[in-house]
Parts: structure tokens; sequence; C-alpha cells
């Protein structure tokens, strides 16, 4: 067996045994989810350049294809460091007053994370779609009444995205009659004369299915519900990692259907539907913004500054150019660092203090520097304002639309840069500025 497969399967079992097994040693749980994070960490990068590697993994049922992309490694590799940095601030985070008992649930997570980065069928891809998506749902609601509350909302958009996705592979074996996600995708892009409705329908289902989970769009609202409730240290996961796998799907199945081949309807040189897609994104971008403009909280506020961030990515695809997805796979791995480095700096806030409303937590400057510093270049980051990288990742954001003259399409990205930087600089210099008192 290959180390893709046995890394899983040691993850999801470790997981298993640790909520079977451990349930009252809470500690033991937690330092299991650590190496495992490590141990993931450690076989990414033992991947590298081994862009050949590909795998069978039959059960009584169905085949699991996996394979080693070198797109698909660099999600996982970005994914896995980040997530080693949180389970080590877990590791403190979760004594006795602060544990949540989530450590299996994110060991078993860990294993549907580098499951969907490696998939190479839809079947692989639904499997571990759907192990993330209950895994994920367990730990936001964490046996608790808002929570659970919280969590149902958050699943239940899953479901409608998990629906469209069974619709999609069910379409898409039909007209290639394969499950293999390269090959179809490739087959697919290339019929676009022959079968124009049906190419439009499994880009609407797959879009559907990848913007429930990354708050594009009609969906922004589930962010700042599962944020606000979910465990403080799992909100860096969710907001810095979870919220890209829909990125990751619309990179590897939706953008390449729009190839050399496509003879449907353009809009100032661009495919309609992601000119739509580009307004959709520039839309979340904006009103993501907005939405963080009158947050208190500081979990909600950057819930919904993920949610505009999430915008931008989804607007440098939709150029759909090498420059553009370029842009858009920086912007989120920069965003995973920037937005779980604030995640866990607010969480040691909450930890110290068991305050998360701003208003409340003047003069946080003088009593934790470190998290205050911390939080700030964040911000700074997340703004997209230099030196920061997330200001490096913008630009090439602009830089994407310029290059296509969709001048029209960078004016809202610009407003709502500008704006997220004004509503975060007033924030943290009214809440953070003065001494305790």
């Amino acid at each position: 067996m290959s180390p893709m497969m046995l890394t899983i399967l040691i993850m999801l079992s470790g997981g298993l045994l640790s909520l079977v097994l451990l349930r009252k040693a809470k500690k033991l749980q937690w330092i299991i989810f650590f190496m495992s994070a490590a141990y993931l960490t450690a076989v990414t990068v033992l991947l590298y350049g081994k862009w050949e590697l590909a795998e069978t993994f039959r059960t009584g049922f169905f085949n699991l294809h996996l394979a080693n992309t070198k797109l698909g490694w660099l999600f996982l590799a970005a994914s896995t460091i980040v997530t080693l940095l949180i389970s080590i601030f877990s590791l403190s985070y979760n004594d006795k007053k602060h544990a949540t008992g989530i450590a299996p649930l994110w060991t078993m997570l860990l294993a549907a994370n580098a499951g969907i980065f490696l998939a190479a069928d839809w079947i692989a891809f639904l499997v571990f779609w759907e192990i993330m998506g209950w895994t994920s749902f367990f730990i936001i609601a964490h046996g608790k009444s808002r929570p659970y509350k919280a969590g149902i909302y958050y699943y239940a958009l899953s479901l409608i995205g998990t629906s469209a996705l069974l619709a999609a592979i069910f379409l898409i074996h039909k007209a290639t009659g394969t499950f293999s996600i390269a090959e179809s995708v490739k087959l697919l892009a290339l019929q676009w004369q022959d079968k124009k409705s049906l190419l439009y329908t499994l880009v609407i289902l797959l879009s559907l299915t990848f913007f429930t989970k990354s708050a594009i769009g009609p969906f922004y609202m589930w962010p700042a519900k599962a944020h606000a409730e979910a465990p403080d240290d799992f909100s860096a996961f969710l907001s810095g990692i979870m919220i890209k796998y829909g990125i990751f799907g619309m990179v590897i199945t939706v953008i390449p259907l729009f190839g050399s081949d496509y003879s449907g309807a353009m809009v100032n040189n661009t495919p309609l539907l992601l000119y739509i897609l580009g307004w959709i994104g520039a839309f979340t971008a904006v009103w993501g913004t907005l939405l963080a403009i009158r947050e208190n909280d500081m979990k909600r506020l950057m819930a919904y500054s993920t949610v505009s961030n999430i915008g931008f990515i989804v607007l440098a695809m939709s150029v759909n150019t090498a420059f553009g997805i370029a842009a858009a796979v920086f912007h989120t791995f920069n965003h995973m660092v920037f937005k779980g480095a604030i995640f866990l700096s607010m969480a040691s806030v909450k930890y110290r203090t068991g305050e998360r409303e701003m208003h409340r937590l003047g003069g946080i400057a003088y009593r934790m520097p470190v998290a205050f510093f911390t939080f700030l270049l964040g911000i700074i980051a997340a703004a997209g304002i230099p030196p920061m990288s997330g200001f490096a990742s913008k630009w090439m954001v602009f830089q994407a639309l310029f290059n296509r003259k969709l001048l029209f399409l960078a004016i809202p990205a610009f407003f709502a840069s500008t704006a997220a930087f004004r509503s975060e600089e007033r924030r943290v210099g009214k809440e953070f500025r003065f001494r305790w008192s």
C-alpha cells in the first residue's frame, strides 16, 4: 500500500480509536491529533516530486483511486502545514476548562482533507467530501444547543451541495463513461459544440456544490453562524482551510471546462458563465465587507472578512487565464496563513479574558502584546495593505482583471478592499489602543 492511502487509513482509524477508547483521556486525544498532523505533514513532504504516484484502493463495493498531482499536493502541503501549527496551539488551549472533545473527529477530518486533495476519481472525491461534511458538522455542534443549531444550518447547505455533486457525477459518467476526474473534465471540455446544454448544466451543478462549501454568493451566511459557535481553535481551521475545499473543486473541475474549444456565449471576450461567476465573486467581496463593518463580535466579523476574501479568489478564477488562476491560488494560500493567525490570536484573547465582544477589550494591546501584534499583522494582510502578503496576492487579482480589461469588475473589488481596511483599522484603533480599564 502506498503512503497516500495508508496515511488516510491511519488517521481515520486513529480518530475512531481515540473516540471510542480514550473518551475520558482528553489530553491524550489532543496528543494523537497533534501526532496525526505531524505525520501527515511528513508524508506530504515525502510526496513532493512523485507526480506519477497513483494507486487504487479496492473495497467490497467500489474502488477509490488516488493520485499525487502538482496542484493537489500544493493544496495539501499548505493545509497540512497550517494545521500542524493549529494543532500545537490546540495542545495548550484544550486544558480542563476549555477542552471540547473534538480531537478524534478532527483527526478523521484530517484524513478527509488529504483524501479530497489526492482524489483521482469522482467516487473517491465524493466519499472524502462526505466524511469531511459529517465530521465538521459534529465538530461545529460539539454537543451544545446553540452550536447544534449552527451546525444544522451548515449541514443543510452541505446537503444541497452534495446533492448537486451526486447529480453532476451521474451526468458526467453517463456522458463520458469514466469516473476519472481529469479524464472526464478533459473529454467534456471538447464537447461544447455537441453538448452545450449538458455542459451548462454541469457547470451550474458543480458550482452549486462548491459555492455552498466556500460561502460564495447567496451562501455567504453560514460562516458567521458556524464560526461564532464552533470551538475557538477549530475556527482557525474552518476559515483557513475548510472553506478552500470549494475553491480547489472549482479550479480542478469547473475552470478547465472553459478551454480553447469553448464555443458558447461570450461577454467581453470572457465565457458568459465565467463572466457571471466574476460578478458573483465581486458581490461576495463587497457584501462580505459590508457585513463585517457592522459586526462587533470578533469571530463573526472575521467570518464575514473570510467571505469577502473568498470573493476575491473567485473573481481571479473567473478571468480564466494562467495569471488569474495563479492569483487565485496565491491569495488562497495567503488567506490560509493570515486568517489562521487571526483566529488563533482571537482564541488566545478569549482564553485569557473570556470575552470576544470587541468593545469590551480596550487596552488588550498592553495586556497581550503578542496576540495583538499577530492580530494586527493578520488584518493588515487581510485588507491587502503593503508590505504584507495579502497586498501582493490582491494586486495580482487586480492585475489579472486589468489584463483582460475587466474594469467594471475591478471597481467593486477595489471598494471591498478599501472598505475592509478602513473598517478593521477603525476597530483596532478604537477597541485595542487604550489601556486596560
